[in-house]
């Protein structure tokens, strides 16, 4: 935490956020902490995200949020509205997510929701396919409709049986179905995703729409790493935005 220089200039006065730290691509290069617990816990999920995700992953994601607020847990901004001085995104996390996240951050991804790893994938699904364009395109490819949400798994498992992997996916907004399907798609082994048949149920048309996506495969691969892993899966970089995508 030390070697974070403050920067004062970061504070947000948004009572929620208790620490704001400046991100380049796997630096934390400037802090401003309200609460010293919640920032060093926030370190710790940190370690998490620079195993899992490349730094080239994250070179438009300038700043991390950690908040009181308990929902959502975790949250992606696009609008550029951040308090950095460099323009870009940025992603929160709540307090809450301490309690979700296992203590080491090698361990094999658990995949149900509810728990830190799931809304880690969610959250960078929603930078990767918002600076790809994959998240617009899965809208443009399958009806955005939406749900109740009832029959799914209590323990937050996704399924492919359905329209929609989890209960979440079908009763928000199209972004969500498209980060949702993205978590699945990543957290489930190759051998849990079935072989292909004619019909398929719709849920499972998605996971293989985003396996044909390009260079997601590979980084798919680089996000499951775990502690009994030699080697990062090389992946291409993320596209870059240009400014242009954030609101005035």
């Amino acid at each position: 935490m030390a070697d974070i220089p403050d920067d004062p200039s970061l504070d947000s006065g948004e009572d929620d956020v208790v620490a704001t730290f400046e991100v380049n691509g796997h630096r934390l290069i400037g802090k401003h902490v309200v609460d010293v617990a919640a920032a060093e816990g926030g370190l710790k999920l940190w370690q998490e995200i620079t195993l899992r995700i490349p730094d080239n992953q994250l070179l438009d994601l300038v700043q991390l949020d950690i908040s009181r607020q308990t929902d959502p847990v975790a949250y992606f901004n696009r609008t550029g509205d951040v308090t950095t001085r460099r323009p870009g995104l940025k992603i929160g996390f709540s307090v809450e997510s301490f309690d979700r996240n296992d203590p080491d951050p090698r361990a094999p991804l658990q995949p149900r929701r509810g728990t830190f790893d799931w809304s880690l994938i969610h959250e960078f699904g929603h930078l990767r396919g918002f600076v790809d364009g994959s998240w617009p395109r899965l809208l443009d490819t399958f009806p955005d409709v939406m749900g109740d949400g009832e029959g799914y798994p209590k323990d937050g498992s996704p399924i492919l049986t359905g329209d929609f992997v989890t209960s979440y996916a079908e009763r928000a907004d199209g972004g969500e179905d498209h980060a949702e399907t993205w978590t699945t798609y990543v957290m489930l082994p190759a051998s849990r995703i079935p072989a292909h048949t004619p019909m398929e149920p719709l849920a499972l048309q998605k996971i293989r729409w985003i396996d044909q996506q390009p260079g997601l495969r590979d980084l798919r691969d680089a996000l499951r790493i775990s502690e009994e892993d030699a080697v990062v899966a090389d992946v291409e970089p993320a596209p870059r935005l240009d400014g242009s995508e954030f609101d005035p």
